[in-house]
Formats: structure tokens, C-alpha cells, sequence
């Protein structure tokens, strides 16, 4: 007990020693380290003026750094890490560093190592600059670019495996401002064409949105169609006819609007697909093709190349990111026999029209057709009173209601019945008299499906058209509307209901 009271202090003097001589020998970042670490940080950052600010060519670094971070793509984050320092002296060392990229819509990160040459200038260390200080393959003159190459897109396929889109060859119509000589008078004479689709106030609104030596897009035309206008407008002042391919279905009206387009990626595409499309991609822009476009798409292989600063022609590859993914193939139950007639069918039809062709068995959808006057996929998405279609509601109704109806069962078909007040009638007043229930159904006999209602439940015709599907919830891949059938109201007890 004596003894440990005597060594007490000695211990506790010990032990300040010893966390003394820790602090004073404590380790002290290199001034060049911090400097190096200072500059790698704003470029990992984007603060491509801060970085510039920490070398020896303020300006040449800015250009070079704005031009890479852009080149690498607006999100791009990078972790660059100074790894170690080797030969120092008092004025020059190299700073060994690790580099690691975010770059959008890739998971896989950029990475490799690299250099700065450190220098001291004064009391300041500074990176000495150079190209090679961003990557230790970029040569002077050159920015880094991230290259994206899409994988060629899979196939929205019809019932039997076959393509439903291929390339075809068309034609964009449309006008340069600085070749044109009379503006009105141009604008006249493209909109008396049909197969243009526009207005002449459409057309000069568009030239004059559009740069002198612009292109202002009037219409996309297939070749054939072209072909068949082109002595109309080819020798204009002013236009132009450029050629390209694009992934199109066998005809324009082809389920149309369902099949939807292919075409560059917009703004909002761009936005909601979180980094999977950027800027430049061909995308699907409407329909299934927009629906399934992850599927058919794929994704695409990023590659980081030098970028000569002058005309931003590709030099050497630097590094590849990721490979591309092919897409996969989406087999629809579209028959292509079927559909092609159903477009048949509606082809002269100068009113918005739709048809839409079942199987019943299966519950496949074969057809999905609108006339070229529907400004939506109707077929799917389009909400109008049922007609006579509802009959079939009403007849389930009665069927299930009343056990003891056959279609035997006689009833009358008068050409007029009034309910509270209102008077309901047949076509042209049509009547007939000793029939059957079937034969009623048969002449759509509007007055005989009112009476068969009258005599239902309150809930019946409602019950009956649930379970025909009406209001169901669909999966399908794009918007479509069920149906829907209000809630019977509350009625007193002397008023007679209304089908």
C-alpha cells in the first residue's frame, strides 16, 4: 500500500511526458500534399474555377477543366484522392493520386491513377499544369468526353415473333430562312399540299423560330409518300429534302397511336428516366414503344475519349465504363392480319372511329385501330355513352334477376314507352308485336330493354356490368379506360326507375 502511494506521482508525471513528446512529434500534412489535395477536390467537385485558381496556367487549366467536366456530363461527381508524394524537394514534388467518376446513368464507376507535378512559387505550391494533371493520357489540346453507344434497339414483335418496326427510308421536308425569297408566298404553297399536314401560318411561324441558316422542319414523309409530292415542291426556294432512315411500323396508321414512335429523347424523357436516357439517345417518345423502351432499348456502352479541343473529333480511348446491354424483344398479341384489317376498315372513315378486336377466348387483344381523324388512341382511352352495347348489361341483369326468363319468353317491342315523364323510342319508332325476348335483343329494341329494366332491383344492372368487365382494372402497358358505371341514385318510393 506505501509503495503505490509513492509511485503515484511518478506515474502521473510519466504520463504527461509521454503525451508531450506525442503531441510535439504529431504528423504535419505536407504544404504540397494540401495544395495537390486542395485542386483535386474542386475538379472532383465541378468547381472548375477553383481548381484553376490552384495551378500554374489559371486560364489554359479553366478551358481544359469546363470543357472535360462538360464533356463527362452535367451530374458527374468525381473522388480524387492524393495517394502519395515522391521526389521532394524544396521546390518540386509529385503527388501520386487515385481518381474515381460517378458518371450518370452508370453504376460502374471511371476509375485510374494519376500524377501532379507539384512546383513551389513563392510561399504557394501549385499544380503544375498540364493536360495529363486530369488524366495521364490527355494530351495538350484535348478535353475529356464520356461516349455513349446504344446497342441496336430490340423489337416490339406482333403474335407470330415477326418485327412490327423496321428501318425506312424518309424524307424531312422542310426550309432554310436564308434560301427563302418569298416567305408568304412559300408558306402558301406547301400548306395547299395535304400530305404536308400544316397550315401556312404554321409554316412561317416555324421559319421565323428558326436561325438563317437553320433547318425549320416542316414534316417527316416516307420516301413514297414523298416521291408522290416531290415535282410539287421540290424546286421551291428555300426548301430542303434531306434523307435518313427511321424505325417505323408497316404503314402510318398501323395501331396507331398505340405501337407509338422512336425518335430523339426530349426533356422530360431525359428527366424521368434518372440517368438511363440521355441527351442524344433515340428513345421511345409515345405508346408501347415508351412503355417498353427499357426493355427494347437496352443500355449502352460508355467509353471516356479525348476530345480534340478545336473540333471535338474523338482521339484515343481512354478508358470503357461499361459494356452495352443489348435489349430484349417484346412480343405483343397484335395479328398483323387482323390489324390490317381493322385499319381497313376505318381507313375512309372521315370521323374520330376505333376498333378494338378480341379474343374471347383467350381475352387477347388482336386489333387496335383509330380512323387518321382521332387525335388519341380512342380505342383505348376514349369515354362515350355505351348505346345499344349496354342492352347486353340490361339483358344480364334481367337473365340473373329472374330465373323463370327465357329467350323465349314473349314480349312486346312498342315504338315509344315514357318514363317519369320522359319518352324513350325506338329507331324511326320501329315496333313489333308478339315477338321474343331474343328476337327483341335482335332488333336492338330499345323500348323492350327499358321495361325489362324498370322491373329490376335497384343494384342489378350495376352487379351485372361488374360482371361484364365494366370499371375492371386492366394491366396493360398503357393508359385504357375500363368503363364505369355511377352508383344507382336514391329514389322515393313512388318514382319509377329509369334503365
Amino acid at each position: 500500500m506505501i509503495a503505490a502511494r509513492k509511485l503515484a506521482p511518478v506515474l502521473s508525471l510519466l504520463a504527461v511526458l509521454l503525451l508531450t513528446t506525442a503531441c510535439t512529434s504529431s504528423h504535419k500534412t505536407p504544404a504540397e500534399q494540401v495544395a495537390a489535395q486542395s485542386f483535386l477536390d474542386a475538379v472532383g467537385r465541378g468547381d472548375a474555377t477553383a481548381a484553376a485558381a490552384t495551378t500554374t496556367a489559371s486560364t489554359k487549366a479553366l478551358a481544359t477543366i469546363e470543357a472535360s467536366l462538360t464533356g463527362l456530363g452535367s451530374g458527374t461527381v468525381g473522388t480524387l484522392l492524393v495517394t502519395s508524394l515522391t521526389g521532394r524537394t524544396s521546390s518540386a514534388a509529385t503527388a501520386d493520386f487515385h481518381a474515381s467518376w460517378r458518371l450518370p446513368g452508370v453504376t460502374t464507376p471511371w476509375s485510374y491513377d494519376g500524377s501532379l507535378p507539384m512546383t513551389k512559387q513563392g510561399k504557394q505550391w501549385l499544380v503544375s499544369w498540364a493536360a495529363t494533371d486530369l488524366h495521364p493520357d490527355l494530351a495538350d489540346g484535348a478535353h475529356l468526353v464520356v461516349q455513349r453507344t446504344l446497342p441496336s434497339r430490340a423489337a416490339l414483335q406482333d403474335s407470330a415473333g415477326r418485327p412490327l418496326f423496321t428501318e425506312t427510308p424518309v424524307v424531312d421536308v422542310g426550309i432554310e430562312p436564308s434560301a427563302v425569297t418569298n416567305l408568304t408566298s412559300l408558306a402558301a404553297t406547301l400548306a395547299a399540299v395535304p400530305q404536308l399536314e400544316s397550315t401556312a401560318a404554321q409554316i412561317i411561324s416555324a421559319v421565323k423560330a428558326t436561325p438563317p441558316n437553320g433547318f425549320a422542319l416542316i414534316i417527316t414523309l416516307r420516301k413514297p409518300v414523298y416521291e408522290s409530292i416531290r415535282a410539287r415542291i421540290h424546286e421551291l426556294a428555300g426548301t430542303r429534302f434531306p434523307e435518313r432512315t427511321l424505325l417505323l411500323p408497316p404503314t402510318s396508321q398501323f395501331a396507331r397511336p398505340l405501337l407509338g414512335s422512336v425518335g430523339p429523347a426530349t426533356k422530360d424523357i431525359i428527366d424521368a428516366s434518372k440517368g438511363r436516357v440521355q441527351t442524344g439517345d433515340d428513345t421511345g417518345l409515345s405508346g408501347l414503344q415508351l412503355a417498353f423502351d427499357s426493355t427494347l432499348a437496352g443500355s449502352a456502352a460508355v467509353d471516356v475519349y479525348a476530345a480534340n479541343d478545336s473540333d471535338g473529333s474523338l482521339g484515343a480511348k481512354l478508358g470503357s465504363v461499361m459494356a452495352a446491354k443489348p435489349g430484349t424483344a417484346v412480343r405483343l398479341t397484335l395479328d398483323r392480319t387482323v390489324q390490317q384489317a381493322a385499319d381497313a376498315a376505318l381507313a375512309g372513315e372521315t370521323q374520330p372511329a376505333s376498333l378494338v378486336a378480341l379474343q374471347p377466348s383467350t381475352g387477347k387483344i388482336l386489333a387496335v385501330a383509330n380512323s387518321a381523324a382521332a387525335t388519341d388512341d380512342i380505342a383505348l382511352v376514349g369515354q362515350y355513352p355505351a348505346g345499344s352495347t349496354f342492352k347486353i348489361v340490361t339483358y344480364t341483369a334481367a337473365f340473373t334477376a329472374k330465373p323463370a326468363l327465357t329467350p323465349a319468353t314473349p314480349v312486346t317491342c312498342p315504338g315509344a314507352v315514357e318514363v317519369n315523364g320522359q319518352t324513350f323510342v325506338n329507331e324511326n319508332q320501329f315496333h313489333h308485336e308478339g315477338i321474343d325476348l331474343s328476337a327483341a335483343f335482335g332488333y336492338s329494341c330499345n323500348t323492350t330493354a327499358i321495361n325489362l329494366a324498370l322491373g329490376l332491383p335497384a343494384t342489378a344492372q350495376r352487379t351485372a356490368a361488374t360482371a361484364l368487365g365494366l370499371g375492371a382494372t386492366w394491366k396493360l402497358p398503357v393508359a385504357a379506360f375500363s368503363g364505369s358505371l355511377p352508383a344507382p341514385g336514391r329514389r322515393s318510393t313512388n318514382e319509377r326507375r329509369t334503365p
